[in-house]
């Protein structure tokens, strides 16, 4: 748990955790429960580094 939490950190991810935090404390700021919800999904998917299970999205 704790590599995954340190490990593999790139542009795109640590772009996905900002977003994911300004979203949660934008919907907070204006009491929006979907941006909260959106904040929340986008920063665990950067957290937890989901959404391409074993690099199958990547370019070639």
């Amino acid at each position: 748990m704790k590599a995954l939490l340190l490990k593999g950190w790139t542009t795109w991810r640590l772009l996905k955790l900002v977003l994911g935090l300004f979203f949660i404390g934008s919907g907070i700021y204006r009491m929006d429960s979907i941006l909260i919800v959106g904040g929340i999904y986008l920063s665990a998917i950067s957290l937890f580094n989901l959404g391409c299970s074993g690099g199958s999205c990547s370019i070639n």
